[in-house]
């Protein structure tokens, strides 16, 4: 069974630099732990963003654990973490396959060729690309850049692995939300977002699968809130109103915030979504 680590880096492993610390775990991350772990893989989580762990530390946890592929992703605030990573890995002799995606690479996809310290990149969402481009790796094919192929049917894809992670660490920074998506996608091309570079259509779960992942996550955190990160979640109302309907039906109260556009909202959607607890 080939072992894999995913992980996010810190802004720089050389110098202090200020960061948004996460104070839950990576859900993207946690999708492609199930997405693999579905597939036959071993997998192993690190969040190393808040600059706790040193690059040697890392290559020993590699050899230590035997691990085959590392798969880091990153945004633009962190990339520099990641080549970082990459190229320490190499100069080390490291033998585990290096993986790069998230936002930074889907928006900047030459970044490879500038900094040829990994193995593979894969754009956009990658929970249906990534076991085989990491099965073609492990065969020595080259993959090089993949565009990753977005899943549409959003309810087929498992819950995130959250039972991997250590909880307690994330205890330690604060932690008081559960990351939940709803949707994926959102029809606009704003020029600050990622969501153009990776992929706009917007694709909706069933209700009652979100309600069922809120119990399952309920159940393994004890933690009651619930942050939907998607990039417009009230961009279908009626969708919103029916989730709010089951959120009701839920067998304990929960409080959540979510983010959208403001031309996606009314008083009346508001309101409803305040007595579901928002």
């Amino acid at each position: 069974m080939k072992k894999i680590l995913l992980m996010q880096p810190p802004v720089s492993f050389k110098e202090k630099a200020f960061a948004l610390v996460p104070d839950c775990p990576h859900i993207g991350l946690l999708y492609l732990a199930s997405s693999l772990i579905s597939r036959g893989f071993e997998v192993h989580y690190l969040d190393a963003s808040d600059n706790s762990i040193a690059l040697n530390e890392i290559a020993e946890l590699l050899n230590e654990k035997q691990i085959d592929a590392l798969c880091i992703t990153a945004m633009t605030q962190n990339i520099k973490g990641a080549v970082q990573l990459a190229r320490f890995l190499k100069e080390s002799k490291t033998q585990a396959k290096i993986v790069l995606g998230g936002p930074h690479l889907s928006a900047d996809p030459t970044l490879l060729e500038r900094f040829p310290y990994f193995d593979a990149g894969i754009t956009g969402e990658s929970e249906i690309t990534l076991p085989f481009a990491l099965r073609d790796l492990f065969e020595n094919k080259i993959v090089g850049l993949r565009k990753g192929e977005a899943p549409m049917d959003l309810d087929n894809l498992p819950f995130p692995a959250r039972h991997i992670v250590d909880h307690n660490m994330y205890k330690k920074r604060g932690y008081w939300t559960n990351a939940i998506f709803a949707t994926r996608g959102c029809p606009y091309r704003c020029n600050f977002c990622s969501i153009p570079a990776i992929d706009k259509r917007v694709r909706l779960r069933s209700p009652g699968s979100i309600i069922e992942e809120m119990q399952e996550c309920y159940g393994i955190t004890k933690i009651k809130m619930f942050n939907f990160i998607d990039d417009a979640l009230t961009v279908n109302k009626k969708f919103v109103y029916d989730l709010c309907e089951y959120i009701h039906k839920l067998p304990f109260r929960i409080k959540w915030e979510a983010q959208s556009r403001v031309n996606y909202i009314d008083k009346p959607l508001l309101t409803a979504m305040k007595k579901a607890g928002c």
